[in-house]
């Protein structure tokens, strides 16, 4: 459902066979493209005084549960990239209109008669061995980039070399992100297998198992005053992954690379269902919400100090000349929790900052909306709240226990 201040509008009444469960606005928030285990995916545009909603499209995108659908920064186009179980990621472009018999043959089906509007599949992303649970576009200005985290708690970030042929990716960093944190807190996992030689056989020490890491969402920063951060939070029921519930790595341009910030690492007894870095609006440090069952934390990433690191075997000697070696700057980071929020004992499942990262919102498990804004100096207080709309019928199917369906 799409509320405004007239009212409310109920959406996919009857669109969606299955559970819905993921919800994308596009930038200018007159796009909605939604999601279902049901494999669709269905894009809803607004009317011009915003109170009514038309779907345009939908079609099957994935050959099992599509878990989230994304928008592309509209410089690049009208893009959406979807994430399944089926181990995937589709990337989709709108090409413009065309004749509804020329969307049959393409599989696509227009909505009730309205806009025409074409949907193309351009590429399909597919290293992943396990069920792909999140994908975060990167801020604009580093381009036509992807990061996909999986089930398995690796991180894939694509990018589109040429933008204007979005049918080629490549993935250019894959990182297993918690696995330095997990050595760290527990050193028994950094041991490799051992063979040993008894009675003439042999035999080897079986490798300590790393616990199932999954990724439960993923969120870039968007300062440009500072390096570029990726995070990622696990909802893992392993007593382990607590010690590393939300983990941060650093993209060192330099270097080429992303390294893990370990003062950073934020520890939890509970899953994490979400994250996300608020937009910067000039602000000089990185503002990021977890959330937490029915609690949600709001943290601020500060960068105390730059040193330049010298990297004296990077040097590079040419017959007689050796060249200077190379400096590379090392950022050194503290994190604060300035607040902390509320929902009534309701398990938050999204967080969605607006444009100036001022306003929080939560979306809970039973469909509310609770919506909580910032006043000085680190003061959260409840501005609104939406409550639930749907029965009670639909009330007890729709939250699976209180776990992502995934």
């Amino acid at each position: 459902m799409v509320a405004h201040r007239e009212g409310t509008q109920m959406l996919c009444t009857d669109s969606h066979k299955d559970f819905i469960t993921h919800v994308a606005f596009d930038f200018y928030g007159r796009r909605i493209a939604t999601s279902s285990s049901d494999m669709f995916v269905c894009v809803w545009d607004a009317s011009q005084d915003g109170k009514d909603w038309t779907r345009t499209a939908f079609w099957k995108s994935n050959c099992g549960p599509v878990w989230k659908v994304r928008w592309a920064h509209p410089e690049f186009g009208q893009i959406l990239a979807t994430c399944s179980f089926d181990r995937t990621v589709q990337i989709y472009e709108e090409t413009g209109n065309k004749k509804a018999s020329r969307l049959a043959r393409a599989g696509i089906q227009v909505g009730r008669g309205e806009a025409s509007n074409n949907w193309v599949k351009r590429s399909t992303l597919n290293e992943s061995a396990v069920n792909v649970t999140d994908i975060q576009f990167a801020p604009r200005y580093m381009g036509l980039m992807l990061a996909t985290g999986a089930k398995d708690g690796m991180v894939r970030i694509y990018e589109a070399p040429d933008i204007m042929n979005i049918t080629q990716w490549e993935c250019i960093h894959e990182i297993d992100f918690f696995r330095e944190a997990l050595i760290t807190a527990f050193p028994e996992l950094r041991h490799h297998p051992v063979k040993e030689v008894s009675n003439g056989k042999e035999q080897s020490k079986e490798e300590p198992q790393f616990p199932d890491i999954r990724i439960s969402a993923l969120s870039w920063s968007t300062c440009r005053f500072q390096r570029q951060l990726l995070a990622a939070s696990t909802d893992s029921e392993d007593e382990r992954a607590n010690a590393c519930r939300v983990v941060f790595f650093e993209c060192v341009e330099e270097r080429k690379c992303y390294e893990w910030m370990s003062e950073l690492t934020i520890r939890e007894n509970d899953p994490i269902t979400d994250i996300a870095f608020a937009p910067s609006s000039g602000r000089t440090f990185h503002q990021f919400a977890v959330a937490i069952r029915d609690q949600a934390f709001i943290h601020h990433i500060n960068a105390l100090e730059i040193q330049e690191v010298v990297e004296s075997d990077k040097a590079v000697t040419i017959g007689t000349v050796r060249r200077k070696p190379a400096y590379v700057q090392k950022v050194v980071y503290k994190v604060n929790l300035v607040a902390g929020i509320n929902a009534n004992k309701v398990r938050i499942w999204r967080l969605s900052w607006n444009v100036t990262g001022s306003v929080l919102s939560l979306g809970g498990s039973d469909g509310s909306v609770h919506i909580w804004k910032r006043f000085p100096p680190n003061i959260f207080k409840q501005i609104g709240y939406r409550e639930p709309q749907y029965s009670s019928k639909h009330k007890r199917g729709a939250t699976s226990n209180g776990q992502p369906f995934y």
